[in-house]
């Protein structure tokens, strides 16, 4: 089963404050994945979490990574109920502290591995966030690449043939500014996203996140005329009958 994108929102709070993102509707459908990233710009060590509207917390799949100013986490749900249409980015509550948040929903996503291998951060300084080079397991996953930069800019350009690419920004004393976009990765050799453009000069934290596809079901039998197979059970797709 190939995985789609089902939505996206982003938000951004000056003052260090709290940001709340409500899903579309149609994509929270139990067994969707969200994927959130999370760029606090400030000096502090806040501790960063994404709690849902039924008051579980998203798994971080990135630990906080920091470049001077920018700091920045990836977290990742599971949706178990169709009551799951919110969710929370806390806050730290610094006048001078900016905090952005971009979540973007996939069906096709295996629920009990949803990460293929794991998730890589990288930092850097300039005007080009990269994401790292990750080598999958498997066919068919979603690459995300994402960043978190210490600057007010939303100018920004996602990597080559990225799809659905989001970018946000809070404009605070320590400014904050996110990007958001994904591909279809179909092989297993080692996969480098190109570069992010157009960003204005600043310390930045790139993420790479591979999710794995459900993988397809095969069973056979034999009836009367012989042999027959079925593969991707859940497409109904019968050959070889």
């Amino acid at each position: 089963m190939a995985i789609a994108f089902e939505g996206v929102v982003s938000g951004r709070a000056v003052n260090g404050g709290t940001i709340t993102l409500v899903i579309p509707a149609s994509a929270a459908v139990i067994g969707n994945c969200a994927v959130v990233s999370v760029m606090f710009g400030t000096s502090r060590t806040p501790t960063l979490s994404v709690v849902s509207s039924t008051g579980i917390s998203y798994t971080q799949i990135t630990a906080t990574t920091t470049s001077s100013y920018a700091r920045v986490g990836t977290f990742r749900r599971i949706f178990a109920s169709t009551g799951e249409v919110t969710l929370t980015i806390a806050g730290n509550a610094i006048a001078t502290d900016g905090l952005t948040g971009i979540a973007e929903v996939f069906s096709g996503v295996d629920t009990t591995t949803p990460e293929d291998v794991t998730a890589v951060s990288t930092i850097g300084t300039g005007t080009t966030p990269t994401s790292a080079s990750i080598t999958v397991v498997s066919c068919g996953c979603a690459i995300i690449s994402a960043f978190g930069a210490r600057v007010v800019d939303v100018s920004v350009t996602a990597p080559t043939s990225f799809l659905d690419a989001r970018s946000t920004a809070s404009n605070e004393t320590n400014g904050a500014s996110a990007g958001f976009a994904w591909i279809t990765n179909s092989s297993t050799s080692a996969y480098a996203p190109t570069s992010w453009t157009g960003l204005t000069s600043a310390s930045w934290v790139a993420t790479t996140v591979a999710l794995r596809p459900i993988a397809a079901e095969t069973f056979t039998w034999q009836d009367l005329s012989g042999f027959a197979q079925v593969t991707n059970f859940r497409g109904f797709d019968v050959v070889g009958y």
